[in-house]
């Protein structure tokens, strides 16, 4: 089988996956909701839902049968031998230029995808704010930059392709000396994503106005929650989303070391101050989040991608393989080290899904760790008919099938979310009845120097009660 045709299987797989996923959504929708979440649809909404839910869908597997259709037709009509001898044989021309053609070929699509989901779909569901010009501008500063982290990619690739030899001395080298080359590889590419990601965060500062939160009683509120939680956070901010979309949202943003809280405006405007603090507090167990499995797991994957790359260097034999193999195929006497990393992630496909599947479920334990930060400051009914709100107005999936939530989900399904939350409540409310109660030693002190008592933040005074 030739490289091309296992491209082509890689992403017509990944087009079956999105089929049955679609599938078994439909058949979900299709089942009544659980009485925990019943009440967030009447049946006009329902049905507005169930309609957007389709032609989204419809939307989305249309995009991928056209990137599969675009796939076979850059794979097969493009002359690679020609566009090597064009370029002198030179890799890193060779290598650009086919990163060029695949990234114009896949922009256009994107871009009528995402003006379809956004203009279109969106918009007819008024769910949408953004204007064909402001659209336009977001799309084409996420696109450069993507575009610059895989051309970073594309040309440290090919200038440690083209040096690896000289740099092993001819592959000799001991399997220490590769695996501190190895390391340092992996620290060069860590610091390429990390400038991204500030790239990323000063993007997202020019898309979107920034305000501090002003002072007043919330305010006082949520930094008597962050002193709580031990943790620093630079500043409050309110941001413009009102002008983008219809979305309701506050996050925690973390770049390196540094801690912001942003609150949408039309989030702080629409809700009572409970329902705030409630989502807020729920950032605020993120910023208490202390590493888990996950992270150490994090961590091995990382440490064990480095040996196996330390052990390819002093066994080169498989890599020349996949070389020789990947130019067979195209016709092609330069290493075309864009071709040969497309090759390497299919072949890092099936890999790759256990991983997402794997980071989802640690995504959705950390959620769920902080809504339990919320039940102890006993806003956790205000955060369900938050969260049942942001839902319904947002034309959320509140009950995916299992086996979607567990692919595809980063956050907690609405349903799960509530009973993780009402479940919380009630091993806190028998604690509190033994007289066992939680750690709200920090709670009490923070509380307690902003001018709030305990009973006003937790909303414990009903349940100390019977205790007399």
């Amino acid at each position: 089988m030739s490289a091309r045709v296992f491209l082509i299987l890689v992403e017509a797989v990944g087009l079956g996956l999105s089929v049955t996923l679609a599938l078994l959504s439909r058949s979900c929708r299709k089942r009544p909701l659980s009485a925990e979440v019943d009440d967030v649809y009447d049946s006009r909404r329902w049905s507005k839902f169930c309609s957007y839910a389709q032609q989204t869908t419809r939307a989305g597997l249309a995009h991928r049968m056209a990137r599969l259709g675009i796939l076979a037709a850059l794979l097969w009509l493009i002359p690679y031998a020609d566009v090597g001898r064009l370029a002198g044989h030179n890799p890193y021309v060779v290598s650009i230029v086919t990163l060029l053609i695949f990234s114009v070929a896949n922009t256009c699509e994107s871009y009528r995808y995402g003006r379809h989901l956004t203009l279109g779909i969106r918009q007819r569901f008024g769910l949408n704010r953004l204007t064909p010009r402001s659209f336009m501008g977001s799309y084409a500063s996420q696109r450069a930059l993507s575009f610059a982290g895989l051309l970073a990619i594309v040309v440290l690739t090919t200038f440690a392709g083209e040096h690896l030899r000289s740099w092993t001395r001819g592959y000799s080298i001991r399997f220490g000396q590769a695996l501190l080359a190895s390391a340092a590889l992996f620290v060069a590419v860590g610091a390429v994503l990390m400038l991204l990601q500030l790239v990323n965060y000063l993007m997202l500062r020019v898309e979107y106005h920034f305000e501090p939160l002003p002072d007043g009683d919330l305010r006082r509120r949520i930094e008597a929650m962050i002193r709580a939680s031990g943790r620093k956070v630079s500043q409050v901010y309110v941001y413009d989303e009102s002008t983008r979309s219809t979305t309701k949202n506050a996050f925690l943003l973390r770049v390196l070391w540094h801690r912001e809280i942003g609150i949408a405006d039309n989030f702080l405007q629409g809700n009572s101050e409970r329902q705030l603090l409630a989502v807020l507090s729920h950032e605020i167990g993120h910023l208490k989040h202390r590493a888990g499995w996950h992270e150490l797991a994090s961590v091995a994957f990382v440490g064990c991608a480095v040996v196996a790359l330390a052990w390819l260097v002093t066994h080169p034999q498989p890599l020349w393989a996949l070389s020789a193999w990947t130019r067979s195929s195209f016709g092609i006497v330069t290493n075309n080290y864009f071709l040969l990393l497309m090759v390497l992630g299919g072949m890092a496909y099936l890999p790759s899904l256990v991983v997402e599947a794997a980071t989802n479920a640690a995504s959705r334990r950390r959620e769920m760790e902080a809504d339990l930060e919320v039940v102890r400051y006993g806003y956790g009914e205000d955060l369900i008919v938050t969260l049942k709100r942001i839902a319904a107005d947002q034309l959320a999936c509140v009950s995916p099938h299992p086996v979607v939530e567990f692919w595809r989900y980063d956050h907690p399904s609405l349903l799960n979310r509530i009973r993780n939350i009402r479940a919380a409540e009630t091993r806190l409310a028998q604690e509190l009845v033994r007289g066992m109660d939680f750690d709200w030693g920090d709670e009490r002190a923070a509380t307690a120097s902003s001018g709030m008592g305990v009973g006003q933040c937790s909303g414990l005074d009903d349940l100390r009660k019977p205790k007399g």
